[in-house]
């Protein structure tokens, strides 16, 4: 059925011509993009969890649902306050009047004089939602179009209010008469012919839809109307042309100017060596070959756990695991998150290697996304964006540039980055069911688990709980977990999915208490099953002592007097720089490395290179050398210690730390360095330990580490035993604490759970609900009282309990102008693109002290940037950023504070005298 209104859904002045699309057209193009992103683009899996979460049990249920909301999502731009909205720009005035008088032609007198004052309480969106709501749509079906906009109706009031309050904005006046009947028949009209063109007889054949599944539409519509808005894609018309009868042939126009990838189907030939050997050239140790083997004799995969210890090829197991999941659950891609940009650098090569051969071996193009905020400098990443598929027949990794917005990267097939990408779709914030809509057609990958504390684990929870109820499925891996977490994330998958504790079916009664290491849990539908007693390879033993910070010097001469490495981690920057300052006198500038999160980002990078090359896998290691850093060490970097020295850390991380003594077997060593050791600091007596330590552990867990840390550890063996010792609570096995400390115990540990109780609070504030499935559900209030901002920098603020610091660009004054830190580079002229870019890489993270006054601090760097740097902010690789122009000595003073930065230890900070 054809329909013509005379509205318009799009317009525009271009070069004196006046374009625009009428807006059945425009609900046409939706509705048409819908079906085939709900036909091409969805994952088998996301149609059949949406199939079976509607209550339509016809062939076409699901196509008909996206065309009917594609055809509606824009029903109130036939209304005289969407109608008659001006352009925005005076040049278009007689746009606007041309278009009001083809209105008027059409029956709609009067509009000339029609006030628009009142128009902006009724926006579209909304005003949609309350027109199917007065036709009887339900507030499943309703809700998702009032909230296409990115932001759901916050409560029913809202709607109810509408067309009382506001009767005009809707019908062109406030009482009955020619003018209100005609546009009540026309928005009838539209929704009538919507209803045909969709297939459904009458408002009352339209399904129920549960919660979950109504998060997707709504992804699905906002993703279509963007696409459908393109410009590039479904031209506007030139205002005096006739529109023709050709929807097959512009449908093909546009979509085939989207498309540039298929989706990914997986298909897994072959057993489990040959897999390996396929896609890695190696065979596959045992923990992996299990790993592979339980997950292809689930029916229903639900969350896979996988524990084991650094360096046994935990990434190599997720990533066919993913291929094997992708094929069960029937998925279409794969999202990796990690703690950090570095770690996410550092495996994206790996993975865009992966995904080459997948697109080799299927012969089409798979386009993968690098999501951080540093992503633009990753070489890989830079290389594979610039570059052109040469194997014209075979497929390649590709980048597609629709993808590349912060809005849409999380829709793309493949995608790597920090897991804030992941933890914001537990985040109230705008758009959200775009995220949802882009993790819920891949497998999950979420690594170094341990690494997240109490405030982001709430976000953490959340949402594997909500792809349970997609039923997504995850990989968890981590070196280990308290058993409590391990406990959380299958209870929070399972409830996810509909199922209470008591339902969940356990293979063994001790699940949730094991301290078997390697262990793999993981679901298959209802069932909680663990893979464990697997053989330890590579078992070494591992001296502890600990000593107090006067022992260090003496015993760093003592075991290096015939060389070797030394690693040096402790728990602040400032730790580190004193460290180095101190022990370069005694043993040589030459021979001492620092690294830590105070440097600039070039130089960090520079720095980390150098230890890869000096003491990674198969490196050529110096005679000498000490390595001084903080917790960077312990996360990312594959390096090799002959003795470490380490702050007190907790259990977990402190045994991430030892991880990297004596790392590679086939490393040579000095002879008195061939039994590994590491030395404990930080520790002042019995629950005492050096403040900065304190401030960023706590003493509780630092006290639990102290009680359990042997004088021997036996690794990986003893790796399960001790994390549980630390962390498991109010238990049977509870430690036994000495007399002497027994009331500070108490105090620090009534603290910690004040502490941790306060932060799952504060997440909380901002944590999206749970899954919610009854049928009368739906989206209204579902990001009620979110964070107003719609940046990315807000919401990473708040996944992450918003304590990271500024990040700001340092450049310095010399008497001809402004210069790079390498002394070489003059900035002080007009900016070329590829110059603004290396500027932008200049960046490096104020210390915390500079956190506690956020908002004092940009106002101080904007008022002294205004002079110099204000032109930064018309460069699109600058603009936004803040400046600090230290002096040719490479110092300021800033706040109270002065700053020296200093190549060979970072950024410096103290208090300003006086």
């Amino acid at each position: 059925m054809r329909i013509k209104t005379n509205l318009w859904g799009k317009k525009k002045e271009k070069d004196g011509q006046y374009y625009w699309l009428p807006l059945e057209q425009h609900l046409l193009d939706t509705s048409n993009v819908m079906i085939q992103l709900w036909n091409h683009w969805l994952s088998e899996g996301q149609r059949k969890f949406i199939l079976q979460s509607i209550s339509d049990s016809e062939e076409n249920a699901g196509v008909n649902i996206v065309s009917f909301i594609g055809l509606t999502h824009d029903l109130a731009k036939a209304t005289p306050c969407f109608a008659l909205r001006p352009s925005g720009n005076n040049q278009s005035a007689d746009l606007d009047k041309i278009l009001t008088e083809n209105l008027i032609r059409s029956g709609f007198t009067g509009l000339e004089n029609w006030s628009t004052e009142l128009s902006s309480k009724s926006p579209h969106a909304l005003a949609s939602q309350v027109l199917l709501d007065s036709y009887g749509v339900g507030e499943d079906i309703a809700s998702i179009i009032g909230g296409h906009h990115g932001k759901p109706v916050g409560d029913k009031k809202e709607i109810s209010v509408q067309l009382e309050a506001y009767t005009a904005n809707y019908y062109q006046y406030d009482h009955d008469g020619e003018c209100t009947e005609n546009w009540k028949k026309m928005q009838r009209k539209l929704f009538e012919w919507a209803l045909e063109e969709a297939g459904y007889k009458n408002v009352d054949a339209l399904p129920k839809i549960e919660q979950p599944a109504q998060v997707l539409i709504q992804g699905l519509l906002i993703m279509a109307d963007w696409i459908a808005s393109n410009e590039e894609y479904f031209p506007l018309f030139p205002i005096d042309k006739e529109e023709e009868e050709f929807q097959e042939e512009r449908l093909e126009y546009g979509w085939e100017r989207w498309t540039k990838t298929y989706p990914w189907i997986a298909e897994c030939v072959g057993g489990v060596e040959e897999q390996y050997n396929k896609r890695f050239q190696f065979h596959p140790r045992e923990i992996q070959r299990a790993f592979s083997e339980a997950i292809d004799k689930t029916q229903n995969p639900g969350i896979i756990i996988l524990e084991a210890p650094m360096g046994i090829g935990k990434t190599e197991a997720a990533l066919l695991g993913v291929e094997q999941l992708a094929e069960k659950g029937k998925c279409s891609g794969m999202f990796f998150g990690l703690p950090t940009q570095a770690t996410s650098d550092g495996i994206f090569q790996r993975i865009e290697e992966w995904i080459e051969k997948i697109a080799r071996e299927t012969g089409d193009d798979k386009s993968i996304q690098l999501v951080h905020g540093k992503a633009q400098f990753n070489e890989t990443f830079q290389n594979l964006k610039n570059a052109e598929n040469i194997y014209a027949d075979e497929g390649s990794v590709v980048i597609n540039e629709w993808f590349m917005g912060r809005k849409t990267a999380i829709l793309d097939d493949f995608v790597v980055g920090t897991v804030d990408q992941f933890l914001l779709a537990g985040l109230k914030q705008k758009h959200l069911a775009l995220r949802h809509l882009g993790l819920s057609k891949k497998v999950i990958v979420i690594d170094e688990v341990h690494a997240y504390d109490a405030y982001m684990g709430e976000f953490l929870y959340r949402v594997v709980e909500w792809l349970g109820a997609y039923q997504v499925p995850i990989i968890i891996l981590s070196a280990t977990l308290p058993a409590s977490r391990r406990t959380r994330l299958v209870e929070t998958y399972c409830r996810g999915m509909g199922m209470k504790k008591r339902n969940i079916k356990a293979e063994y009664t001790d699940w949730e208490e094991t301290e078997a290491y390697p262990l793999i849990t993981y679901t298959d539908g209802d069932r909680v099953s663990q893979l464990r007693n697997f053989p330890l390879e590579d078992t070494k033993e591992v001296k502890v002592e600990l000593i107090g910070e006067d022992d260090l010097v003496t015993i760093l001469q003592r075991t290096l007097s015939k060389g070797g490495i030394a690693g040096i981690i402790v728990n602040t920057v400032k730790r580190a720089q004193e460290l180095a300052e101190k022990l370069e006198h005694i043993f040589g500038r030459e021979n001492i490395s620092v690294l830590h999160s105070g440097f600039l980002a070039p130089h960090r990078r520079e720095k980390e290179k150098q230890l890869l090359n000096e003491i990674g896998k198969n490196a050529k290691r110096p005679k000498l050398r000490i390595v001084i850093g903080t917790q960077v060490l312990e996360q990312s970097l594959d390096i090799d210690f002959d003795v470490l020295f380490t702050d007190i850390a907790p259990m977990d991380l402190l045994l991430q730390r030892i991880g990297r003594l004596h790392r590679h077997a086939e490393t040579i060593r000095p002879k008195d360095l061939k039994d590994p050791v590491v030395y404990v600091m930080g520790i002042q007596g019995m629950a005492e330990f050096e403040e900065g330590t304190r401030t960023i552990y706590g003493d509780y867990l630092l006290t639990r580490t102290q009680l359990v840390l042997p004088e021997k550890l036996v690794l990986p063996e003893d790796i399960s035993r001790l994390v549980q010792k630390v962390y498991k609570e109010n238990s049977k096995e509870e430690l036994d604490i000495p007399v002497s400390i027994r009331e500070k115990y108490e105090e620090v540990k009534e603290k910690d759970w004040s502490e941790r109780t306060k932060k799952e609070k504060n997440a909380d504030v901002f944590r999206l609900a749970k899954p919610y499935y009854p049928e009368r559900g739906s989206l209204i209030g579902w990001l009620r009282d979110g964070i107003q901002s719609d940046t990315e920098a807000a919401g990473l603020a708040r996944v992450r309990d918003g304590s990271d610091s500024m990040e700001v660009i340092l450049v310095k004054r010399k008497e001809d102008g402004l210069y790079l830190l390498d002394d070489t580079t003059n900035i002080s002229g007009d900016l070329t693109p590829a110059l603004a870019k290396k500027i932008s890489q200049q960046t490096i993270r104020l210390p915390h002290i500079f956190s506690f006054q956020t908002d004092d601090l940009i106002h101080v760097l904007e008022e002294r940037n205004k002079a110099e740097l204000s032109h930064w902010q018309s460069e699109p690789w600058l603009k936004g950023s803040l400046g600090i122009i230290l002096d040719e000595e490479n110092r300021v003073t800033l706040m109270g504070y002065k700053l020296h930065y200093d190549q060979q230890y970072g950024l410096m900070v103290g208090k300003e005298e006086g």
